[in-house]
């Protein structure tokens, strides 16, 4: 059995069908969304196609706040992310919020021989940071509750694998908007792909195989800056100019 695992779409539905067509090539058995769905310059549009799926939707720190709230983030960065949020949820109607009030907080799947756990962050929050460099020492606390020979959790938007003693530990990375490093300063650097990662397990076996996609990077930056998208500007010029 094979199972695609999509995070952090952030309402890019140009990535979201390339990664699905990806996907139905591939021909996988399961099909999972960490969340992280709306929030970015194709709110309605992203939420709408994930509702065609039928997949089971994991919940986000983002699809929570746009459920009770967006809040006020700090830094440089985070005021510009919470005007963005609060224009997402006006262009949400009230069947997308009932969409989104319907994901779930994680998820177990049986896979062969094996047991699939699936989160937004964190099995204990939706907003813990689990990068790559974490220590072992917090990335066992944090998992300690969780029983299952492959763990998936998203939020960073960095892919990752972990080897633990009795699992293994994989962050998909982000469909929507992937990141070539981590926040810094005033922005972000956002790889020209989409990413997720594909989980199996079987008599050989576990396996975690990392995907990445490419599709038309500049076609959907010009159709973002021309939706009204707060900070637009400053939002393009994340994305490098390099895959």
């Amino acid at each position: 059995m094979r199972v695609a695992v999509l995070s952090d779409v952030h309402a890019n539905p140009f990535a979201l069908d390339a990664v699905l067509r990806d996907v139905e090539e591939l021909g996988v058995d399961e099909l999972v969304c960490l969340g992280d769905v709306a929030i970015g310059p194709f709110p309605h549009e992203t939420v709408a196609r994930l509702r065609e799926l039928g997949c089971p939707m994991l919940m986000g720190n983002w699809d929570s706040w746009f459920l009770h709230g967006v809040p006020r983030l700090g830094g440089e960065v985070g005021p510009r992310l919470s005007e963005q949020g609060d224009w997402c949820v006006t262009r949400l109607d009230a069947a997308d919020l009932e969409f989104i009030r319907g994901f779930q907080p994680a998820l177990e799947l049986q896979l062969d021989g094996s047991r699939l756990a699936l989160f937004h962050a964190s099995p204990r929050s939706l907003d813990e940071l689990l990068l790559p460099d974490v220590s072992r020492r917090k990335l066992d606390k944090a998992l300690e509750d969780v029983h299952a020979g492959l763990i998936l959790g998203g939020h960073t938007h960095l892919q990752m694998l972990r080897r633990r003693p009795d699992s293994l530990f994989a962050n998909p990375g982000s469909v929507g908007l992937p990141f070539s490093d981590g926040p810094s300063g005033g922005s972000l650097r956002v790889s020209r792909w989409a990413e997720y990662v594909l989980a199996s397990s079987d008599e050989d076996g576990q396996r975690v195989e990392f995907r990445r996609v490419y599709y038309d990077v500049e076609g959907m930056l010009e159709a973002a800056c021309g939706t009204g998208f707060p900070h637009a500007e400053w939002w393009t010029s994340c994305w490098s100019l390099y895959s």
